[in-house]
């Protein structure tokens, strides 16, 4: 994977609510760090982006096969939120 411009990546979402699927969700904690080599970005309409609201794009901010940023991704402290 290489950084790109806009970023690709995972597809999150801040508020469930807003986020177009439905069923089981984790979340991260706010404020939890991102490891090296990976970052988050808000990009919903809400910030002046092209998704929908609240939506975030985890992206590899260098280069890096996918398996390590899959690996780096689902390391992420998620946590169970529930069903949507």
């Amino acid at each position: 994977m290489h950084p790109t411009t806009p970023p690709s990546g995972a597809s999150t979402f801040g508020d469930v609510n807003q986020a177009p699927l439905t069923g089981h969700y984790h979340q991260i904690p706010e404020g939890t760090p991102m490891p090296e080599g990976v970052s988050v970005r808000a990009d919903g309409v809400d910030v002046g982006g092209p998704y929908p609201p609240t939506h975030h794009t985890i992206y590899p901010n260098r280069t890096m096969p996918f398996s390590e940023f899959v690996e780096k991704f689902m390391n992420l402290p998620w946590v169970y939120g529930g069903k949507k």
